[in-house]
Parts: structure tokens; sequence; C-alpha cells
């Protein structure tokens, strides 16, 4: 082992020879240190330096048997330089200690396809190959590997992990029917419920989601788990601190409702009126508990949002509304939302029985039931006069107001309500006015609606901004900011007096001052989504390390108003929203008009712009959008997400980090689901990635077949660039191997890049024949071209004499491809000026030009002798016999395929062989 000394180097290199002679000497750890601190002092961590210090120290981590360790570290080192075989083949030794035989044999493969005769690596395929079948033959039986997986998990000296990969294993097994049934038989199986007393919350969740797996459709095993799950040990389970259990409960409670009314029996998810009657019993039994759940006060803040989730997911797709209701599942609901006003109380010893388990999040979880509640919403506040009853529905209505809006505006802009919220505003009672404040910052969303009530919240969010109380300031503040960006022209009239740097000033002490209290964080990131909008904003807060630390760190919360404003503020960060485009004649008409045209602020110009995407990137921005795009979000802000990621990926150099940190996965889900603009826009960063970096890392596993269908759909995209960049990630696409080139033609690819073959754009042309040359590779694609009634080998054809050398290299490789076939070589030669086209071919000074020529003329000779003839008493045939007497060694395979074709000339009879 070196002494301290030993590893205080002067530059990267040389710490990664000392790390050589260490690892020469067998000194692994050393070695290792060695390597960590070559990464440290290496500048450009995209480097191809930095690679090798990656799979440097994976090869130290697999003599020290930290095989997890190993496979993170060439992880790194593939993400920049993807088809390194070093790092591949030491990663597919991790795997294979693991145990990993699946993804050890997909690693082999790759290298072999890279190098086909490293003896090691087909010594490896070979061992694989065997361990792959021993291990199939060991777990023969679905009885057999049932019984072992319940006896590791009902075990007590088996260690956590173990249980939880039986009980994964269990979930796999399950997935089949006749696996399902085999485990639900099983007296084990049952034994699990009585261990869930015992149990780590790990395997409880599960061991839960195993029996979601088994009775998922079977109302006979569903009835059977919930009698021995017992109620109170599901409410056990809800009082759990750990989300992962309370969600893996609540989706058991959702699976249980939908399978005991019969709704999952029918595309139309309509329940069965005779099954409800069957399972009545069970199904109130469900209802008690969830109403339970909502109101208990052991409840945790996750088990209490779980079953929230629950009710308004299940509850309407059950058809249990009208029950629901009659239970008083509604009111309790309300009361869940209005019972967070100890949320807006400045005295916090004032607040009575609320309950402490309560949140702002469990606003929004109330939100979408609350649109049933809109009546009794709007009596309650009409005639009562109780301020902490006005609070607790104001409160109520805040909540509304953020998940479903216009349902929210409707009833605050009801005479009787809007007179109401007045008249809390006004009122000396803190709580009241903080409440108040907050709707009325939430009503300013709505352009319309500010301009009706500007003049009158104004005068009062400006003198609430002055006030001392922070809750209440904060609200007032976003509220200014939100009226001043109704009108652009007026935006300095109506905010506050500070300059914009001032403001950004005051917003940050509020986002990392010392208070921990999230609600102030959050209505901080909401104004800084607002003021965020000025040039000098965005650049104050990308240079303050602290405040983007602690909003990047903020994205991990489930709260959709942070979430929102955090994705908000990085769009206006990166300038990823849309641009109006120029309109040379409307200026001019303005500046005669004398109307103030506003100027692009030098700060907004793309040097700022990509400065300020370094400085995020270096900050960990991906593992944010990471985060932010992991849970359910509106459309809005999956295409918030989606316009960043597109900034990102714009510079190549970034498309690496993408992939590294796990930002392709969040891409996928993302042009996948949301608004059009968003899937276009995710769907474009795909591509972009796809471009620079080989697709099977980019994209791994079955993720590479999920960018397939929006990279089609993008091909007709109105924008250029947009068909330009899907048509070349697709040709990478299409290189991978024949199951995605399968996927592209079942998605309709094939239509769609044909189509684009004849564009006037000599880009997008060039783009779509290249793709096509990879994917009639694919039998199917290569059978359209046989039908002699269309035209598409002329194109090929006559392309393949273009002056555009990408095009014609594009253009003679299809056709290299397709003319094995004898009906493909028919075609080639009705066209018109084939023998020009093949001689210039012959006869170009690119290498791979005449290649491709020399290829298909000696294919054109194999397919008949009517065909060989045309081409033996052409000019051809001299042009062969000069090439087949090359001697330059580049021109070996030009070489051998004008022999092939002559001497297959020769075997037709149609020349003779010099003697």
């Amino acid at each position: 082992m070196g002494n301290e000394e030993d590893f205080d180097f002067a530059d990267d290199h040389t710490a990664k020879d000392k790390g050589n002679q260490y690892f020469t000497q067998q000194d692994y750890t050393s070695a290792a240190r060695c390597y960590t601190k070559a990464l440290t002092l290496c500048q450009h961590k995209q480097s191809t330096d930095a690679s090798i210090y990656y799979k440097n120290r994976a090869a130290c981590y697999l003599k020290l048997n930290q095989y997890q360790d190993a496979i993170t570290d060439c992880n790194a080192s593939l993400a920049i330089t993807p088809s390194d075989t070093k790092a591949l083949f030491r990663r597919c030794q991790a795997f294979q200690k693991l145990g990993q035989l699946k993804e050890a044999y997909q690693e082999a493969r790759k290298l072999n396809k890279l190098d086909s005769k490293n003896q090691a690596v087909i010594d490896m395929l070979r061992q694989l190959n065997i361990q792959m079948t021993s291990q199939s033959q060991a777990l023969g039986k679905t009885s057999t590997k049932v019984q072992q997986m319940l006896s590791v998990v009902l075990n007590s000296s088996s260690t956590n992990d173990q249980k939880m990969k039986a009980l994964n294993n269990l979930r796999v097994v399950a997935k089949e029917a006749a696996g399902s049934e085999f485990i639900f038989r099983e007296e084990a199986t049952w034994k699990l419920l009585s261990s869930l007393d015992s149990e780590t919350e790990e395997v409880k969740s599960s061991i839960v989601k195993l029996f979601i797996r088994i009775c998922q459709g079977h109302r006979n095993r569903m009835s059977v788990a919930l009698k021995e799950m017992t109620k109170s040990r599901l409410l056990t389970m809800l009082s759990s601190p750990e989300e992962d259990l309370c969600q893996s409960i609540a989706l058991f409670l959702q699976t249980a409702l939908t399978t005991l009314t019969g709704c999952d029996d029918n595309p139309a998810k309509i329940p069965n009126e005779a099954i409800v009657i069957d399972n009545k019993v069970d199904i109130d039994e469900l209802l008690d508990l969830l109403i339970h759940a909502m109101t208990n006060q052991s409840i945790t803040i996750s088990g209490r949002s779980a079953a929230i989730n629950v009710v308004v997911y299940a509850i309407p797709e059950a058809g249990m509304t009208k029950t629901f209701i009659e239970c008083k599942g509604l009111s309790k609901l309300l009361k869940v939302a209005a019972d967070s006003a100890p949320y807006f109380m400045i005295d916090t010893s004032a607040s009575k029985d609320q309950n402490e388990n309560t949140t702002s999040e469990c606003q929004m979880h109330v939100s979408v039931a609350l649109f049933q509640l809109y009546k009794s919403l709007r009596e309650h506040m009409q005639y009562s006069n109780d301020i902490d009853m006005n609070i607790g529905g104001v409160i109520a209505l805040s909540a509304l107001l953020v998940g479903v809006s216009e349902v929210g505006i409707e009833i605050a802009y009801t005479d009787s309500i809007l007179q109401k919220l007045f008249e809390l505003i006004a009122s000396k009672d803190l709580a009241a006015k903080c409440a108040a404040t907050e709707v009325f910052t939430h009503i300013c969303s709505d352009k319309n609606k500010c301009l009706e009530i500007r003049s009158q919240i104004f005068p009062l969010m400006k003198v609430f901004y002055e006030m001392k109380n922070r809750k209440i300031r904060i609200r007032a503040l976003v509220g200014l900011c939100k009226i001043g960006l109704v009108d652009a022209s007026e935006v300095k009239d109506w905010l506050p007096e500070e300059s914009v740097l001032e403001l950004y000033s005051i917003i940050r002490s509020y986002l990392v001052g010392g208070e921990r209290s999230s609600d102030l964080k959050k209505w901080s990131i909401e104004a800084l989504a607002l003021i965020t909008l000025d040039a000098d904003a965005k650049d104050a807060l990308v240079s303050d390390t602290e405040a983007l630390k602690i909003l990047f760190n903020m994205a991990k919360t489930k709260d959709m108003a942070v979430t929102f404003g955090i994705a908000s503020t990085l769009v206006n960060v990166t300038n990823s929203y849309d641009k109006p485009e120029k309109n040379l004649e409307l200026e001019e008409l303005a500046k005669f008009a004398q109307y103030k045209i506003p100027k692009v602020h030098e700060k907004d110009s793309e040097k700022y712009v990509e400065k300020r995407i370094l400085t995020m990137i270096k900050n960990d921005v991906v593992v944010t959008l990471v985060n932010l795009g992991l849970d359910e979000k509106s459309d809005n802000c999956k295409e918030k997400l989606a316009r960043v990621f597109l900034a990102l990926s714009t510079e190549p150099k970034h498309r690496g980090v993408i992939v590294q940190q796990g930002g392709t996965k969040i891409l996928c889900s993302l042009a996948l689901s949301g608004t059009d603009k968003g899937k276009s826009l995710a769907t474009q960063a795909i591509a972009k990635i796809g471009i620079s970096i080989n697709p099977e890392l980019a994209f791994s596993g079955q993720r590479i077949l999920e960018t397939v269908r929006p990279l089609i759909g993008l091909l007709s995209s109105d924008s250029g660039i947009q068909q330009f960049e899907a048509l070349m990630a697709l040709t990478n696409l299409a290189q991978v191997n024949d199951t995605v080139r399968r996927k592209i033609m079942a998605e309709k690819g094939f239509t769609s890049i044909e189509q684009l073959m004849f564009d006037d754009h000599e880009l997008i042309k060039r783009a779509a024949t290249e793709a096509m040359c990879n994917l009639v590779n694919c039998e199917e694609a290569a059978e359209k071209y046989l039908n002699d009634k269309t035209d598409r080998v002329k194109l090929l054809t006559l392309y393949s004499g273009e002056s555009d050398f990408e095009l014609a290299r594009a253009a003679s490789g299809t056709l290299a491809i397709l003319s094995s076939n004898e009906n493909i070589c028919k075609q080639i030669i009705q066209v018109k000026p084939w023998l020009e086209i093949m001689q210039e071919l012959l006869l170009s000074e690119k290498l791979e030009l005449q290649h491709r020529g020399i290829y298909i003329v000696a294919n054109l000779i194999e397919a008949n002798k009517a065909i060989a003839s045309e081409v033996v008493e052409s000019k051809l045939l001299e042009v062969l016999m000069v090439l087949s007497q090359e001697t330059d060694i580049n021109k070996k395979e030009i070489v051998a395929n004008a022999e092939r074709g002559l001497l297959k000339a020769v075997e037709l009879g149609l020349i003779k062989r010099n003697k």
C-alpha cells in the first residue's frame, strides 16, 4: 500500500502512470486511488483521458471484487467512448461475477460484433452459454422455483436482500397465469401475510405487491386476501413513514375496488351490479377503511396522501361515487383540505384540533376530488360568518385553484364568494388575510380575471408586500409579479419599486434563509419562476450556487406547485420558451407608429444562455430534471421539462451527461405523453442524443424500441430541422439490429421515410435515403422494392448518379444490398441511364462509391445471363477488367468484386479467361 505522499500528483497523467505501476505490482487499492486522483485532476470530464481513467479503475474494482463499482465506472467510460472494447469486456466480467448472466451475455454479443476474432470474447460467450443453460435447468419447474423462493422469504435467517430478490422473482413468476395460480395455492404463500407484522418496510411493500399481482382480476382470491390482510393490519401499514409501503397499500386497495366491482372485466370499465351486490360486505369495508385513513391522526402524511389518491382514482372508476357520498366521504375530504389551516396560522398556539399530518401536499391530492364539492363549498362560504370556518373554505378553494383552476375561478367569481374574499383580506385576522391573499394570487394567474380585479387588488397587494409577516409578504410579492406580467408594457408601473436584482435578493432570502418553512420556499420558487423572465435575474440565479443547489434539491418534493415552479424557472433560464419570429415589416410599422419595441437583452444572447446551461450542467441540472420527471406531472409541466431537455441537448457535448445521469428514461416518457408540443420537443431531444451517441448505450434495453414511434411521428413535423434530426436518429437506430428495424416497419416508418426521399431540401432527401439504406437490411423493407410496378428502384438508381456524394453513397449502398435479388437487377437495367450511372460509380474517385458500384455490377452479372450480357457488351466490361488488376491495398474489396463479376461472366460463357 502506498504512503499518503505517493498520491500527491501534479497532473492527471502522472497519477495515471503511477496507478499503472501499482496495478502491475498487484496493489489494486492504491492503483484505484491513483485513478480516482486522475479523474479529480482531469480538467475535461468528457474527454478520452477521463474514459481511460474510469475503465482502469474498473479493472481495479474487478480485482477487488467490487463488481457493482466496476459496472458504474464502465458505464461512465462507455458514455464517453461507446465502442471501447476494454470497458465493454470489463462490464461483461462484472455482470458475470454478479450472476447477471443475461446482461453479461448481451455485453459479450456486442463485443463479438465489434471484434469477432477475439478469442477471449468467444470463450466468454461459450462459458456464459453453458452457465445460462445450467441456470435454466436448475430452475426447471415452476413448482420448484416457487417453493424455493417462498422458503427464502419465510426463513428468519435470510437477509433482507435475499428476501427482496426472492419476492421480486415470485412477482415475475406470477405474471403468467399458471405461475399466479400455483403461488395462490401454495400454503406457504399465506404465511407471508403473518410475517407482515415483523418484516422490514421494504419487504412488507414487496409482499403487498406480490398479492396485487396474484389477486388482480380474481374476485375470490381478492376476497380471501382482504380477510387475511385485515383492516387493522392495512391501517398499521398506512401509518408507516415509508412512502413506498403506503403507495403499495394504496395500489392494493385500488386494485381491490376495481376487482370486486367487476370493472376490470370489461373495456368500458363499468361496474357489474350483480358482482357489486355479491361483494357488498368487502366493498363497504374498503370504503370505511379509506374514510378512516383520511381523517385518523395516527396515519402519516404519506399514508393519508396514498388513501386520498385511491379515492380520487378508484372511486369514480369503480362507480362508487354515490356510495362514497352517502358514507360522508366527500365531506371528510373537504375537512382534510380545510385542516391544513395551521399552514396559515401566524400564532401556532392558536391552532385547535387540526390534524398535524395534513400539508399543502394533501391539498393537491384532494383538489381533483373537490371538483365534486362545488355546491357545498358555495353554500359553506355564503352562509357562514364564522371566520375559522371561512378560512377552511378559502383554503379548500385555494386547493381547487391549484388543481382545477377553471373550476376554482368559476366558484371564486360568484358574487357572494368574491365579496367574502374581499371581507377576509380586509380583516384584522392575519390567518384570514394570508388565506385570501393566496386565493387572489392564484386568480391573478388568469390574465382576463386579473385585468378585471387589478385596480381593486393591486393597492392591497402593495400594502401587504410592505408587511413584516413573511408568509403574507411573499404571497403578495408573487401576486404583484403576476399583475405586472399581465401587460408587458406596464410591468415597471405595477411591480414593487425595487430593481429586478433587489427583488431577486428578497426572494433569495426566502429560499435560502435559515427558516425550515417549506411554505416560504414554495412561494419563493413561484416568485423565481416569474422574476427569471428578466435576463438579469436569470444570470443572478445561475451565478448563485447556494440558491441553485437549494432550488435543485426542492425538485425531490411531491408538491406539484413547487415542481411546476422549478420547471418554469429552468425554462426561463435556458431561454427554451417559444420566441416570436422576426417580422421586419411589422417592426417598421411599429417604429412609424412610435410604438416601443422591446429589445433583446444582452444576457439573453446565445453566448450567455450557453454559459448558464454549462453552469447548470456542472451543478447536476440533469439529475434535477430526472427527479422532476419521476412522478406523475401535469401535461404543462411535462412540456416545460421537454423544453429544458431540448435546450440542454442542443450542444453535443452535453448529450453524454444526459445519458449518463438517466435523462433518456425521462425523455422517453415525455415523448409518449403530454401536450403535442411537449412530445414533439422531447422527441427532438431524443433525436439529437440518438445522432451523437450509440443508441444501444443511449437507450438501453427495451427503451430503444420506445423511441421508434415518437421519432417516426416527428417525420410529419412542419419543421425541417425536426424531420432531419429524426431521420438521422432513425438511421442510427436502423443500424442496431433486426428487432429495431422490424419495429420501424411496424410503426409505418418505411412510408414516412420514403416520402421524405422526395423532399425538395437536399439534406432531408439525403438523410431519408441514408435511413432507407439501413432499413432495407430488414427483409420486410427489402420486399417493398421487389414490386416492379413502382419506381422505387428507379429512384435509387437515379440518386446513385447524383453529384451529392453522400446522397449517391446512400442510394448506391441501398442498391448494393437489394441487388442480390434478380428482380431488383431487372428493374435497375430498365432505368434509361443505368449504364452511365454504373460507369460513373466505377470510375469515381471516392472509394466508397467505387466499392458500391462494383458490388452492384457484380450482382447484375450474377443475376442471369441476359442481364450479364448487357453488362459485358457495354463499356463496363473494360472498366471491370481494369479494376481487377488494381494493386492498391485499399482497393482489395473492389478487386475481389471485380473478379467475382468476371468469373461469373466466364462461367456463363460470355467471355473467355485469359491464358
